[in-house]
């Protein structure tokens, strides 16, 4: 039987602060939304609705509960207590570096990486969505998948 292991520390591998960094957003890997002051960096986020002024509204991804899911992406820095910088695809780092290289990795029941695909409680259903593969023991290539799989505990 294998161990559930969480990853709750994320960083990204590259900085994101300069005009020609705007290029990476272009891209699709990162896009800046406004988020709740308790959405952490290492968290899983869905959109919550509509852009407000133009910025995405994201809050942290809850598998349990319908509307909450699917995860977007990853917060991976935060500007200030509610604007951040979600990761979408790319190279991120994960600690503890305990990946395994080739394995996929998925949304945990808390919104953050997991080993593992979710096992919710008895009579509850939850959304199991890969997110990437380890590359290394402590580099993840995430991919953030939009096709879900419900299981119900």
């Amino acid at each position: 039987m294998r161990t559930l292991i969480r990853f709750s520390q994320v960083r990204r591998t590259e900085r994101v602060d300069s005009p020609a960094d705007e290029a990476q957003m272009a891209l699709g890997r990162y896009f800046r939304a406004n988020c709740l002051s308790t959405d952490a960096v290492g968290i899983f986020v869905y959109v919550t609705g509509p852009s407000v002024g133009g910025v995405p509204q994201v809050s942290q991804v809850d598998i349990t509960v319908p509307g909450k899911f699917p995860a977007v992406g990853i917060i991976v820095e935060k500007s200030d207590p509610t604007t951040c910088l979600v990761q979408v695809r790319g190279e991120i780092e994960v600690s503890p570096a305990a990946l395994v290289p080739g394995r996929p990795y998925f949304v945990g029941l808390d919104g953050v990486i997991t080993n593992l695909p979710p096992a919710p409680l008895p009579g509850v259903t939850a959304a199991i969505q890969s997110i990437g593969t380890a590359i290394d023991l402590g580099r993840l290539l995430l991919n953030v998948h939009a096709q879900l799989y419900l299981h119900k505990g």
